[in-house]
């Protein structure tokens, strides 16, 4: 019998103009999709600057309010704070206390890279759920009981969803969390990017992108790839993460419509 599955869903295309509207389509859209069953939490930073953000932050225009998190605390869903620079500093962390004490709840989570951080979050803000993010890049049963000790979950990288002997090896399936969708990241094997932006947000506070090992490489950096979730090698996991999709889907009304047609990575076709 499948586990229901739950979906971590960036914010990047969240409508904040309506978010019942968002809520709405975003239910909607993971239903038809991914047989999926319920919104765990939206991945993004809040408006108040940290210079502990990491990975690909969102602007200040994309990122939360207060009152964002407050509305989805109150129907259940968390934000998955993205804490994810690969450095640390005191002062870095001074700073993004008053972060930590307004979101501070069961719901809301914090993805991490630095372990210096995890722990200080553990010890501080303990009612936070720390999950080790995918740029950690582990990738062994022995990383992942490791990783455990000091953080709830472990999010794989999207090329892990390959190897079906490898899935189905995990014997703690429970506190892995899947990308159900990915870009750029599957197909790439040196993501320097990351590491580039996390060291000018510790340092200059702002970031950019152009630092890429596939600038020069379209296929790489345009790439969309669906996974069949329905997959015998995906039995077992529960716990999903969905990125940006195409904008094209973001037109669908909530009736079949000729976008929901998306080829996946196995070479089948989800069809509404």
């Amino acid at each position: 019998m499948r586990l229901p599955r739950n979906f971590t869903i960036s914010a990047r295309q969240f409508n904040y103009q309506n978010i019942n509207n968002a809520l709405n389509f975003w239910s909607f859209y993971i239903k038809k999709f991914y047989n999926a069953d319920k919104i765990e939490s939206f991945f993004n930073s809040v408006k108040q600057s940290s210079p502990l953000y990491g990975g690909r932050p969102c602007g200040k225009n994309l990122s939360f309010s207060y009152k964002n998190v407050e509305f989805l605390n109150a129907k259940g869903i968390g934000l998955m704070l993205t804490l994810s620079n690969h450095y640390f500093t005191e002062e870095a962390y001074v700073a993004t206390i008053p972060i930590l004490e307004r979101l501070e709840n069961h719901l809301n989570s914090v993805t991490i890279v630095n372990d210096d951080l995890a722990v200080r979050i553990k010890q501080d803000f303990p009612l936070f759920k720390r999950k080790a993010s995918v740029i950690k890049l582990i990738n062994t049963r022995e990383g992942i009981h490791k990783a455990l000790e000091l953080y709830d979950s472990v999010v794989f990288h999207p090329n892990l969803n390959d190897n079906a002997e490898f899935l189905q090896s995990v014997d703690c399936k429970d506190k892995i969390v899947l990308f159900a969708n990915t870009r750029c990241l599957y197909k790439c094997n040196n993501p320097i990017c990351y590491k580039y932006i996390s060291k000018q947000l510790i340092t200059e506070g702002k970031w950019d992108k152009s630092v890429c090992d596939n600038k020069e490489n379209p296929e790489v950096k345009q790439n969309y790839t669906v996974f069949n979730l329905e997959d015998e090698k995906f039995n077992g996991y529960s716990s999903f993460k969905l990125i940006p999709v195409p904008n094209e889907h973001l037109q669908m009304d909530y009736q079949c419509h000729p976008v929901t047609s998306l080829k996946r990575s196995d070479g089948t076709t989800m069809i509404c």
